[in-house]
């Protein structure tokens, strides 16, 4: 929900604000949510609203617990985006109202003309941040749709990874051990490794998830130690669009640091990541 306020693990995409102040317009946009639902409790409409909302979480929450729909911020859960902006635009609307309502008074109840100056200067300051903030966020996500339209492909960014599991499915054995570095890879490979049921992944070696490692950071302390824990003979290294070399390096880097490994092959995927088989020796 906050997305648009943070920065994008792919370099080439623009960055609003860093991860450092993000927080500031997420917990403004999570009250405003929050007053929303309060308004729209009042009405019919705002009602039926906050029951569409809450029965769809619902539903894909039962769904989730039967493995048959992901849960969470997930793309096939995108079309509640759309509700949730609503819910805290009518918190803004709100909010607006009884910031003015305020404004109202004060100037009433100003004697002099600087007070009323000082209120109108501030009100209209106000106004600026809110249309300059609005602007900021609106270019962001064209210039993001925009980019991301531009480099997208019949075979785009979910079936690409879907094949990457596949490849490492059929290619892995006993022995084998996981690396996914990049939490943009994160949520799409666990998807598709240990919860989608197409064709595609079906078949194959699984690598259980206590052999695998799915490393936010690149060149993570969490990758070596996973290589020393489990001693493989082969390990599949997946990076996601985006990464660049030197993470690459520290990825591999990470990997040879818990036992003798070396890069044998990679595989591009196509709008989805790099795939880097290295095969590891043990003394």
């Amino acid at each position: 929900m906050t997305g648009t306020f943070t920065g994008s693990d792919i370099p080439y995409l623009p960055e609003l604000l860093s991860p450092r102040w993000s927080w500031i317009p997420s917990l403004a946009f999570g009250v405003l949510l929050c007053v929303g639902i309060a308004v729209a409790a009042r009405t019919e409409r705002g009602r039926t609203l906050l029951a569409a909302i809450g029965g769809s979480i619902g539903l894909t929450l039962i769904a989730s617990y039967l493995r048959y729909w992901p849960f969470g911020f997930v793309r096939t859960n995108f079309y509640l985006v759309p509700l949730l902006i609503l819910l805290a635009g009518i918190g803004g609307v709100s909010a607006t109202r009884f910031l003015l309502k305020r404004v109202g008074v004060l100037r009433r109840r100003a004697v002099t003309g600087a007070p009323r100056t000082v209120v109108a200067v501030a009100f209209v300051v106000l106004i600026a941040l809110v249309v300059t903030g609005v602007g900021l966020s609106a270019t962001y996500e064209v210039g993001s749709y925009e980019q991301l339209r531009d480099s997208g492909s019949p075979n785009g960014y979910g079936y690409a990874m879907g094949a990457a599991v596949a490849s490492v499915k059929h290619q892995a054995k006993a022995g084998t051990a996981l690396v996914v570095a990049g939490s943009m890879a994160m949520p799409g490979w666990e998807y598709y490794q240990y919860e989608y049921s197409g064709h595609a992944t079906r078949g194959g070696h699984q690598i259980v998830t206590d052999d695998a490692e799915f490393a936010v950071d690149h060149g993570s302390p969490a990758i070596t130690r996973l290589v020393r824990r489990t001693s493989p003979r082969q390990v599949f290294l997946y990076t996601p669009l985006g990464t660049s070399p030197a993470e690459v390096a520290s990825d591999i880097k990470a990997v040879s640091a818990g036992a003798t490994c070396r890069p044998v092959s990679q595989t591009s995927f196509t709008s989805s990541g790099l795939l880097i088989l290295m095969v590891c020796s043990h003394r």
